[in-house]
């Protein structure tokens, strides 16, 4: 869902254009939009696929003209269907700056589709225009803060100012907005370069938006393969508490398995721990080659918020047992790479936070809802982070007017479901839960750590390719095992290395 495609990391060297460019006109009295080739990013190594750049514009009535980037990965007039990217978020674009899209160019021939990959910024994010900002949190970024938790706060803080001071109308943003602008870009691709029809691939947020088109079925739809299920019967703010105890309850789990973990852990769990840490909260001071100084705190709230990142990222999910251990041991550089990871995070991040918000707000019915207060009052120990992460206000002074129905999808178009068996931030309940309306769906749970199962398994691209060419799965789904903490101290020693040569961090 809240997802940032932290994965997008390499650099080509753009191939060229098609000088393609179309005028729509008005279609029922809404503006068609238009398409124009436009320069691609330089890349620093040719591409293995040709790779046309666009711009989609089209009149908003409450934006106005909105410009959003497109990108063409593969022939443009291909005689295969195009798949369309729908990304994360709400809030995240598609990445399309040369670091992006050299990312995606490696990834999409490692698929080996057979077939193009459309990529777009939906509205108010990426470089798509109009953008809501928000400088509050550009000047934040670049503060010292110390603490974890402050930061936190901070950031919920600046959100707010600029959400009552939005420079963009955020009544403009939400699925229904996202929707429409799809179905429209897609038509006008349809149009202009002759293409039959469209697959869907949606990732966390973006699965959100395919279910909703998947409802409407235009005729251009073949089939969607949707990663990280947020169906519209879920009102995240609402799940955050009962998720958020579901991460401390799976690594206790977890735990339990190996003896290294089992052993150094309190009788209670992380939860004791983080009571620990919310009492005397960790003093880190991070030293870089440059010289410079991180000193940070990391509070019970902080290790919350470490561990709901890493549940996203799943990269440390095998050493935390390990760190914990050796933290308990006493060992206080124990949590680095966790903290490491979690401030690269945050510079890293890519959503529009007020796109997010208004979206959320909108989608959803009004915030705070009685289940939210349920829920508040079911998990007290979790009231210090649930204060520091939602501004229960924030709706309401945005103005934002739910216009979900909050209704399943009932559909009769193929999708593949895909759901990680350790992710918090949209569990597999919620894949079994947007299946059970759709006729044609095969949902599929993958033994994963982390937030997006399609860029994670490489077994999970041979049935995407098997989906889009034919609408089923006749192959087995990947044959896994049981996720487990298995990695030895060589494993345990190379990482913490590793980590502080990537992030030009002084090992203790």
């Amino acid at each position: 869902m809240w997802i940032t495609t932290r994965w997008l990391i390499f650099g080509f060297l753009c191939l060229g254009l098609v000088a393609c460019s179309g005028v729509g006109g008005l279609q029922g009295g809404r503006d068609a939009g238009r398409l124009q080739a436009v320069d691609c990013p330089a890349l620093w190594v040719s591409p293995g696929l040709p790779m046309q750049c666009f711009h989609f514009s089209f009149i908003s009535t409450e934006l106005g003209e909105v410009v959003l980037p497109v990108t063409i990965l593969g022939e443009v007039n291909s005689e295969h269907e195009a798949v369309i990217y729908l990304p994360g978020g709400p809030g995240d674009g598609a990445w399309q700056d040369a670091e992006g899209l050299a990312s995606w160019l490696q990834w999409w021939e490692e698929v080996d589709a057979g077939r193009p990959l459309v990529l777009y910024d939906p509205r108010g994010t990426g470089v798509a225009s109009p953008k809501p900002h928000c400088p509050q949190l550009a000047a934040l970024a670049k503060s010292e803060v110390e603490g974890i938790e402050s930061l936190a706060a901070l950031t919920n803080e600046a959100i707010s100012e600029c959400a009552a001071d939005a420079d963009v109308a955020l009544a403009g943003f939400s699925t229904a907005h996202n929707r429409d602008d799809l179905e429209r870009l897609a038509t006008t691709l349809q149009r202009e370069l002759g293409y039959e029809g469209f697959h869907l691939y949606g990732l966390s947020y973006g699965t959100r938006l395919g279910l909703e088109l998947m409802r409407v079925a235009p005729p251009w739809l073949r089939s969607a393969v949707l990663d990280g299920l947020y169906p519209p019967q879920i009102d995240h703010l609402d799940e955050l508490a009962e998720l958020m105890e579901s991460l401390f309850s799976r690594f206790d789990r977890l735990c339990g398995q190996t003896a290294r973990c089992n052993d150094g852990m309190p009788s209670d769990g992380l939860l004791s721990l983080a009571a620990r840490l919310q009492e005397a909260p960790l003093e880190r001071h991070l030293e870089f080659y440059d010289g410079s100084v991180l000193t940070t705190r990391v509070s019970g709230l902080g290790l919350y918020a470490l561990l709901q990142s890493e549940s996203y990222s799943g990269m440390l999910f095998p050493f935390v047992p390990m760190m914990l251990e050796d933290f308990l041991a006493g060992d206080q550089s124990a949590l680095d790479p966790l903290i490491w990871l979690w401030y690269e995070a945050q510079k890293l991040d890519s959503v529009n936070r007020l796109v997010l918000i208004a979206t959320e707000c909108q989608d959803n019915k009004h915030f705070p809802s009685e289940r939210w207060r349920a829920m508040r009052g079911q998990f007290p120990h979790l009231q210090l982070f649930l204060e520091a992460e939602i501004d229960e206000g924030l709706c309401h002074r945005i103005g934002a007017s739910p216009g979900s129905t909050g209704k399943p999808v009932v559909s009769d178009v193929p999708a593949l479901l895909l759901s990680g068996e350790l992710d918090v931030a949209t569990p597999p309940a919620w894949g079994a839960l947007a299946a059970s309306s759709l006729s044609q769906a095969r949902h599929i749970t993958a033994q994963t750590p982390g937030h997006g199962v399609s860029l994670i398994e490489p077994c999970v691209a041979e049935l995407m390719r098997e989906f889009w060419d034919s609408g089923t799965l006749r192959s087995r789904p990947c044959a896994q095992e049981p996720l487990r903490f298995e990695v030895d101290e060589m494993d345990w020693a190379l990482l913490r290395r590793q980590l502080a040569e990537m992030h030009e961090v002084v090992v203790d």
